[in-house]
């Protein structure tokens, strides 16, 4: 059974590939509200500077944050991100 609840310690992998608007935010994967990564539980996406955040919160109140170090920006290319 697959769970989108995890209880412990997990990696998040995937294969991408950039849409044609660069300069906006792009959700790759969410579980909760996901109108901001403020209030979303988890959330992978593109922020508006082209980086790639991973959030995490409870639904309400963001909690932690990591953004990749550098951009991504080609829409013809796709990247292995973890």
């Amino acid at each position: 059974v697959v769970s989108l609840e995890p209880t412990s310690a997990i990696t998040v992998s995937a294969w991408i590939k950039r849409g044609m608007t660069l300069g906006t935010i792009q959700v790759i994967a969410a579980k909760g509200r996901f109108a901001s990564a403020s209030n979303a539980q988890y959330m992978i996406h593109f922020n508006a500077s082209n980086f790639i955040e991973f959030s995490l919160g409870d639904g309400v109140n963001p909690s932690s944050k990591v953004t990749s170090t550098s951009t991504l920006t080609s829409t013809s290319q796709w990247y292995f991100i973890v």
